[in-house]
C-alpha cells in the first residue's frame, strides 16, 4: 500500500476502504448543495470528508487534499464572502467558553437568583 500511496496519494485505496478520489466523487453533489445553500448547514463527518470540504472551500488544489490539516476537537466554520469565495475558520472547541444552560434557563424563568451572576 505504501508504495502506491507514495506514487499517487489521491488514487491509492486504503485496505478495505476508499481512496481520496473515491471520497471526492462520493461527496461532490453534497459539496455543490453546501456551496449554493443560503442557510447555515451543519456537517458532521470523519477526517477525510472534512479534508475534502476544507480543500474545496479554500481553493486548495485537489492533489493536496491528503496534506490538509484538520485539528482535533475543532469546528470548521465556512462563510461565503462577496465575490463567490469562502472564508474558512477552524475553531478549537477546547478553548471556547462553555455556554451554561442553567443560567440561560433561569433567566428565561425570570429568576432573580440568576441575575448578575456569570459562569464561575
Amino acid at each position: 500500500f505504501y508504495a502506491k500511496w507514495e506514487k499517487d496519494p489521491l488514487r491509492a485505496r486504503w485496505p478495505g476502504g476508499e481512496s481520496y478520489y473515491d471520497v471526492i466523487s462520493r461527496v461532490e453533489s453534497c459539496l455543490l448543495e453546501v456551496e449554493m445553500s443560503t442557510r447555515p448547514i451543519l456537517c458532521v463527518s470523519h477526517l477525510t470528508v472534512m479534508q475534502v470540504l476544507v480543500c474545496y472551500f479554500t481553493g486548495t488544489p485537489v492533489d493536496q487534499v491528503h496534506k490538509m490539516r484538520i485539528p482535533d476537537n475543532c469546528v470548521v466554520e465556512i462563510t461565503p464572502t462577496l465575490g463567490g469565495s469562502f472564508e474558512v475558520e477552524m475553531v478549537n472547541i477546547d478553548s471556547e467558553p462553555l455556554y451554561d444552560m442553567s443560567i440561560s434557563s433561569s433567566k428565561k424563568k425570570g429568576s432573580s437568583a440568576a441575575m448578575g451572576k456569570g459562569i464561575a
